[in-house]
C-alpha cells in the first residue's frame, strides 16, 4: 500500500464524514422536524458505515494482523492470527458445522475452544467491546460535540450498535454454514466469497461488511492468483461442510501456523 493513496481514500472518508456533520450541525436546532429525521438517520448510517470501514480497515491491518510489543494487542493478534485464520479456520477448512463456536479470551489460548455458554459470551463480549471501543471516542462522541444534534448521534449509536452485531453475525454465518435465508442473499454471497480470499491471503481484503477501505487503498482483491489456486481449495470446494467433528478438527498442531 502506498502511503499517498492511503492518505487520499482517508482524505475521501473524512470529506463525506465532514459533509455529513455539517448537515447534522446546520438541522441540530430542528433536529425532530421532517428533515431533521430525513438528515439524521440516513446520516448516521453513512457516517457508521464509511467511517466503521476506515477504523475497520486499520483495526485489522495492523492490530489482527500486526505483532504488537503492548501484551493486549499482542493477545488480540495471536487470537485472530493464528488461532482464527491458521488453527480453526485455514482455507482448506474454511467452514465447520454445529454451533458456532469461540476461542477463549481469558485465558487468551489460540488453540482452545471455550466449550460452554459463559466462555462463548464472554469472547463474544470482548470482541463486542473492541468494536465499541473504538466507536465511543471516534464515533459516537465527536458525533456530540461536533454537531450538537441528539436525534443524529441517537442515530449515530443505534447505527454502530447495529452494525457492529453485524460485524459478528454475518462472520458466524460465514464460517458456521447451515442453509440460512442471509446465506441466499447475493450481497452475503460477495463477502462470503470476498472474507475467503482474505484467508488465502492475509494482507488483502481487510474490510468485511463494507469493502470501501479496501477499494481506496489497494487491498481489494477479487480473485485468487494462480499459485493461490492451485494450493488452495476454490471458494466452492471450501465451502463443503467438512466430514470430521470439531473437536476432531481442532487438534493442537494439525496445520502449519502462520506467524
Amino acid at each position: 500500500m502506498k502511503p499517498a493513496r492511503f492518505m487520499g481514500g482517508a482524505a475521501a472518508i473524512l470529506g463525506v464524514v465532514a459533509l455529513v456533520l455539517g448537515l447534522a450541525r446546520m438541522t441540530a436546532g430542528e433536529a425532530f422536524s421532517a428533515l431533521g429525521w430525513l438528515v439524521a438517520v440516513p446520516g448516521a448510517l453513512v457516517m457508521i458505515l464509511t467511517l466503521g470501514a476506515l477504523y475497520e480497515w486499520l483495526v485489522h491491518r495492523f492490530i489482527y494482523h500486526a505483532p504488537s510489543r503492548i501484551p493486549l494487542l499482542q493477545s488480540i493478534h495471536v487470537i485472530h492470527q493464528r488461532g482464527h485464520h491458521w488453527h480453526r479456520f485455514p482455507p482448506d477448512r474454511y467452514v465447520e458445522a454445529g454451533p458456532v463456536e469461540r476461542i477463549p479470551v481469558f485465558p487468551a489460548d489460540p488453540y482452545a475452544l471455550c466449550g460452554a455458554t459463559r466462555p462463548r459470551l464472554l469472547a463474544w463480549a470482548g470482541q463486542y467491546a473492541l468494536y465499541m471501543a473504538v466507536g465511543v471516542p471516534l464515533a459516537f462522541v465527536p458525533a456530540w460535540f461536533l454537531t450538537q444534534n441528539p436525534l443524529f448521534t441517537g442515530s449515530c449509536v443505534v447505527a454502530g450498535i447495529v452494525v457492529c452485531y453485524f460485524f459478528i453475525r454475518v462472520h458466524d454465518v460465514i464460517h458456521y454454514p447451515d442453509q440460512r435465508a442471509i446465506e441466499r442473499q447475493a450481497w452475503f454471497r460477495f463477502l462470503d466469497r470476498h472474507h475467503y480470499i482474505h484467508h488465502v491471503d492475509n494482507t488483502v481484503n481487510l474490510n468485511f461488511l463494507l469493502p470501501l477501505g479496501d477499494l481506496l487503498f489497494g487491498t481489494l482483491k477479487l480473485e485468487l492468483t494462480a499459485r493461490e489456486a492451485q494450493r488452495w481449495p476454490s471458494f466452492e470446494q471450501a465451502k463443503r461442510l467438512p466430514t470430521a467433528s470439531p473437536a476432531e478438527r481442532s487438534v493442537s498442531g494439525d496445520v502449519a501456523i502462520a506467524n
